[in-house]
């Protein structure tokens, strides 16, 4: 009986023992799988100018819901370009040592409480002048030529995350991002909520190979980025407040997945081919 007791005991202790260093295996392994992507941040918009010229060559838009305050002078949403910079934006978000810093800033008020929403619409300015090529496909089947205006930021390389900082209001606002596919399939992401003070980084994972596969990389864009949307809480007040953001921003894996890159990508998009300089060598005529 005692001989059973002690097999009985180093028989447990062995599976103690193998099922810390299983443990400890399994969590070293993830830090390494986790260490072995890198990732870079990059900066959409910070909403600054450098002279009299916006850095980036975003306009931005501001719309609400049907119950937003109308006045005779000026009705809600409105929005301001704001001469600030908060101090929990990192260095490397700024576009120079030149620029005028600024923020962006949208008033609103709604004349009942519930799920009132206001939305920030980008408009790529360079798109206008027909600068970053052609876009032909879009989900209700129209057919884009150079020069249309089309709102929203294209993403043209694979991202993880998306993220801005905004100011908190302790409220329960909720902030998202609502993106669309080449083929038109919308998704949104939300980042959180404004439930604190101070400013604060919302930022959202974004399912990138969900819905963009590596037979998608030769399409002229992969993402885009339509609206930051925010909405109100069902008992939250609404009768006049002010959303402030800053660095809105997403970050790229350096190394990426087979699923999402394959080697040579770069070179098979469409029209990289003339970034190039070409020679006629005289052969063949």
């Amino acid at each position: 009986m005692k001989y059973k007791k002690i097999v009985l005991k180093c028989v447990f202790s062995v599976f103690f023992l193998s099922t810390i260093i299983g443990t400890m295996s399994a969590q070293a392994f993830s830090t390494v799988a986790t260490q072995s992507v890198s990732t870079v941040t990059v900066l959409v918009d910070g909403f600054d100018l450098a002279g009299d010229t916006p850095i980036s060559n975003y306009v931005w838009d501001v719309k609400a819901s049907r119950f937003a305050t109308k006045t005779d002078d000026k009705p809600f949403p409105q929005k301001s370009y704001i001469p600030y910079k908060p101090f929990i934006l990192p260095q490397s978000l700024h576009a120079g040592e030149d620029e005028e810093l600024r923020i962006l800033g949208v008033r609103a008020a709604f004349n009942i409480k519930g799920n009132n929403k206001v939305d920030l619409i980008p408009t790529d300015q360079s798109k206008i002048d027909g600068k970053l090529g052609v876009y032909t496909y879009s989900k209700d089947g129209k057919n884009f030529s150079r020069g249309d205006v089309i709102p929203g930021i294209y993403i043209n390389e694979p991202i993880v995350r998306i993220g801005v900082y905004v100011l908190g209001l302790l409220r329960e606002y909720f902030v998202e991002v609502e993106f669309e596919t080449f083929y038109g399939t919308p998704f949104s992401v939300r980042l959180g909520d404004l439930n604190y003070r101070g400013w604060g980084i919302l930022e959202g994972e974004v399912p990138f190979s969900k819905y963009v596969k590596q037979r998608d990389l030769n399409n002229d864009y992969l993402l885009k980025m339509n609206k930051i949307s925010v909405r109100t809480g069902s008992g939250e007040i609404v009768t006049d407040f002010t959303l402030y953001f800053d660095g809105l921003f997403y970050v790229r894996p350096i190394v990426s997945s087979q699923e999402e890159l394959y080697d040579g990508y770069d070179l098979s998009r469409p029209g990289v081919e003339d970034t190039f300089e070409w020679e006629t060598t005289g052969l063949g005529q």
